[in-house]
């Protein structure tokens, strides 16, 4: 298996869907639940294969799958942008009680809400549902990541903000989408943003 562009410790496989390189700073990064259990083979792109992005729903691609093994694999090089927010519908409002929302995304450049929102954040694609139990290779889990996702997304997470050494924001899909309960509110999410914080690093 190829090894990270970016000098990373982690195995790396092409998206099919690559939006080029990005033209402003990353700020954020933001966690997204599959709603399935294989992730990197859903995304990628192998070798000698008939292309497969008409196939990918919506053009979707993360720069970070996380397997249910906790196993990190890249799959988009950082300077590269990646289709996993709708740049077109980015939320404006909050949760009634605050949790997902606008709140946590106001770090963000003003052009995050008007059509750079993906070239503005790192995405990371978790395996497994969101608000439901799943199971993987025969493994009960519950809603969110399971243990060591957790884990994994944590590393992740510190080891983009060594990279960058500078506030890099943390943020769920929901905080820019509100027709959409990915990540959750799950066990496992609580976790991560109790371990790396909800919304700019530095706040």
């Amino acid at each position: 298996m190829v090894k990270s562009p970016d000098g990373l410790p982690y195995p790396y496989e092409q998206a099919s869907w690559d939006y080029g390189r990005r033209s402003v700073p990353v700020e954020g990064v933001v966690l997204h639940m599959a709603e399935g259990c294989e992730v990197v083979g859903y995304l990628m792109q192998r070798p000698g294969e008939e292309p497969r992005a008409e196939r990918i729903l919506r053009g979707v691609s993360a720069t970070f799958a996380v397997q249910p093994s906790g196993r990190v694999v890249q799959m988009l090089r950082l300077d590269h942008v990646s289709g996993s927010l709708n740049p077109r519908d980015v939320r404006r409002s909050d949760d009634p009680d605050g949790f997902w929302g606008r709140r946590w995304t106001r770090f963000f450049s003003p052009d995050f809400l008007t059509g750079m929102a993906n070239h503005r954040t790192i995405s990371i694609e978790v395996g497994g549902r969101c608000c439901d139990g799943w199971a993987c290779d025969g493994e009960a889990h519950g809603p969110g990541p399971n243990d060591a996702q957790v884990a994994a997304v944590t590393d992740l997470a510190e080891v983009l903000r060594e990279r960058y050494r500078r506030p890099i924001g943390f943020i769920g899909h929901r905080d820019a989408a509100d027709y959409k309960s990915c990540p959750g509110r799950g066990p496992g999410i609580r976790a991560i943003l109790a371990a790396v914080g909800h919304g700019r690093e530095d706040a």
